[in-house]
């Protein structure tokens, strides 16, 4: 067991030098050296010939990968042009309400140049009716003037 003198100028890991833990740590040492196959792991190695079933596998798992290849790169292809194809409608849809909002700007502006054109107008009319009753009245005053 560990211990720390009081004042901290020694310590001590038991009599034997391994924190009073010296089987746990052979066990551990030998473990790792004869745990593989033969000492420190390679006393066990049979090497492995290639058979006509494992050159076959080769080949099938090859052709596989390229089967996913060129699916993932068809499903990327029709992505991409999905895409674009998308952002050419938005694109499309866009530059038409920014085109319609500019007519209906238009028009609101013509609508408000024929409002100012009739207001003027009218103002005009009235101003013509406006005088034309003050002949009469003063013509009427002038013949009641003279009547009397």
């Amino acid at each position: 067991m560990a211990t720390i003198d009081t004042n901290g100028s020694s310590i001590s890991l038991g009599g034997d030098g391994f924190g009073g833990n010296s089987n746990v740590l052979m066990f551990l040492i030998f473990a790792m050296m004869f745990g593989g196959n033969g000492f420190f792991g390679r006393g066990g190695y049979q090497p492995q010939y290639a058979t006509q079933d494992f050159v076959q596998n080769g080949f099938n798992f090859n052709d596989l990968q390229d089967q996913n290849r060129d699916l993932m790169n068809a499903i990327t292809g029709g992505t991409a042009q999905s895409v674009a194809a998308s952002n050419q409608v938005y694109h499309d849809i866009d530059r038409t309400i920014n085109d319609k909002y500019g007519e209906l700007q238009r028009d609101v502006g013509a609508i408000a140049v024929s409002q100012a054109q009739s207001l003027a107008n009218q103002n005009e009319c009235l101003t013509i009716f406006r005088k034309a009753k003050r002949k009469v009245a003063t013509k009427k005053f002038a013949v009641g003037t003279l009547a009397a």
